[in-house]
């Protein structure tokens, strides 16, 4: 539901458990079990301790994995694989 989408600006004093954002610095440090990068070229160099996504459907398939119980060692395990085999 859109009551449960936040857009602010000082995300470091927010905390939750999934945080989507497409600038590295919004989300080290964090207060969310899940923070997620939105893959855009000026954030490709580093973020590699993050879970990152291509496009809304590939986070959307991200947010299935964890309302099924994928931990974030998981997830990102998951993504370091993928990152190798392509």
């Amino acid at each position: 539901p859109s009551d449960n989408i936040c857009l602010i600006t000082r995300k470091d004093i927010l905390c939750g458990d999934i945080i989507l954002d497409d600038a590295l610095h919004n989300l080290h440090p964090t207060n969310f079990k899940y923070p997620i990068v939105f893959d855009r070229p000026w954030n490709r160099k580093g973020g590699n301790g993050f879970i990152r996504v291509y496009d809304w459907y590939h986070f959307y398939e991200v947010v299935q994995k964890i309302r099924e119980g994928c931990f974030y060692s998981e997830l990102l395990e998951d993504r370091q694989n993928k990152k190798r085999v392509s």
